[in-house]
């Protein structure tokens, strides 16, 4: 992959442009993976919680 004749032409440039694009939606996706986990759990408790203090009686807002 290290040709002379990539190094300035547009496939290199989009080679170039597909990993970063890769990494980006790694990057993002693990991101929003965390998030999920974040926010489920926040709910999770959350609603443990209200039961505990309704003395076991959910709140569905």
């Amino acid at each position: 992959m290290q040709a002379p004749c990539f190094m300035h032409s547009d496939p290199f440039a989009w080679l170039i442009g597909a990993v970063l694009v890769n990494v980006a939606s790694f990057v993002a996706f693990s991101y929003l993976d965390w998030l999920c986990t974040f926010l489920i759990g926040s709910i999770g408790i959350t609603s443990i919680v209200r039961m505990e203090l309704n003395g076991g009686q959910a709140i569905v807002k």
